[in-house]
């Protein structure tokens, strides 16, 4: 015990903050232009759940299910695997969550999920903007640069923060099963990058926290 107690979260770790930084510029490289998809897909989700209208839920999970498979694919197989063995068993979990969002795609009936003016509404879409226009800007502002900016969609972090907003706007018992994984998420990689060292690691699993207490919210 005692010699387990002389370690620290950061010698766990299989690569230095400037390999994992430069994990994001090669993988921006690879994947552009899909962002340009991936910002469009983003304001499409705030627009579908804005002005809903019958099928926007349908639309609005596909979107997300697509994104979560695509992340799994070309972040976590072609990408996070080059540096970290576990992203081999992450994979499909991550898209295992988009699988699930397809078959929520599939079963949707109602305009769901719907943004209304209550404090849970609120902090739900502000999680979302934050997923969806926030996280491009966390990397420069943190330090790195621009060229290792997260987008919603090519990313797991933004596209997690992204999902539990969305899933704190919608409603029925489905919701708390796809929330499970994105919230999963968001603590691995808060503990990754606090052991990292970068000043962001807190966003992702304090954006967590904000998207369950709306959800729970909406629950009552």
């Amino acid at each position: 015990m005692a010699v387990l107690s002389s370690y620290s979260l950061s010698d766990f770790l299989l690569f230095a903050p400037r390999v994992y930084e430069r994990l994001f510029e090669l993988h921006n490289d690879a994947m552009w232009p899909a962002h340009c998809v991936a910002v469009l897909s983003g304001f499409a989700i705030i627009s579908f759940v804005i002005r809903t209208r019958a099928w926007s839920g349908r639309v609005v999970y596909a979107v997300l299910g697509i994104a979560w498979l695509v992340v799994a694919w070309a972040f976590f197989l072609r990408r996070y695997q080059t540096i970290n063995w576990a992203a081999d068993y992450v994979a499909p979990v991550i898209a295992s969550e988009g699988v699930l969002l397809l078959v929520l795609a599939v079963l949707a009936r109602a305009p769901d999920p719907i943004f209304r003016r209550t404090s849970a509404g609120v902090t739900a879409m502000a999680v979302l903007l934050v997923g969806l226009l926030g996280y491009p800007l966390i990397a420069p502002l943190s330090g790195r640069s621009w060229h290792s900016a997260e987008f919603f969609g090519l990313t797991p972090d933004p596209t997690a923060v992204v999902t539990l907003a969305v899933m704190a706007l919608s409603s029925g018992a489905a919701r708390w099963m796809a929330i499970l994984i994105p919230t999963a998420w968001c603590i691995v990689t808060g503990l990754t990058l606090w052991a990292l060292s970068w000043p962001d690691f807190f966003v992702a699993p304090l954006a967590a926290a904000l998207a369950l207490g709306a959800a729970v919210e909406k629950s009552r």
